[in-house]
């Protein structure tokens, strides 16, 4: 069963939106302090997801993009780069998320594997999942500029 997001155009969304938004840096922030990395990650993670997943739905007039992976919506964003709404710096961006998803998919699926390098450990790891988690956020914080500037020419909310 295909599952819609919830639209702009509806009244209560908005408002609903933002607080869930709050809540979610809230906890980034506080998982941050208490150097839950991949927590970070994550929270991250879904507000890049929504953000993209709100670009491309209305990219393609419809709401198949509901709920969607990082991957599904970088493959269809990258092959629009003729829509009005991506500009040249939303087009970048978006290749730097498909960079950091990278980083992403090693903390939250190969934090206890062994990697190539036998002599990794894990505390090297996790010692990487702070800069994943900051790019994450710089990530988040460019794309969703870049689509209030867009939406503000449009004269209409994301």
């Amino acid at each position: 069963m295909n599952r819609e997001r919830p639209r702009i155009d509806n009244p209560d969304v908005r408002g609903i939106r933002y607080v869930m938004y709050k809540y979610a840096w809230d906890r980034y922030n506080e998982a941050y302090k208490a150097k839950y990395y991949i927590e970070c990650i994550a929270l991250v993670e879904s507000l890049i997801a929504d953000r993209m997943e709100s670009l491309a739905n209305e990219i393609s007039s419809s709401s198949k993009f509901s709920y969607s992976t990082l991957e599904k919506l970088i493959a269809y964003l990258s092959g629009k780069n003729q829509a009005p709404l991506l500009t040249e710096s939303i087009i970048q961006t978006i290749g730097k998320i498909e960079v950091w998803k990278d980083g992403r998919n090693k903390a939250v699926h190969e934090m206890a594997k062994l990697s190539e390098n036998l002599n990794e450990t894990f505390e090297q790891k996790y010692g990487e999942l702070s800069k994943i988690a900051d790019t994450g956020r710089e990530l988040f914080n460019e794309l969703n500029n870049e689509l209030r500037k867009i939406r503000k020419k449009q004269n209409k909310s994301i």
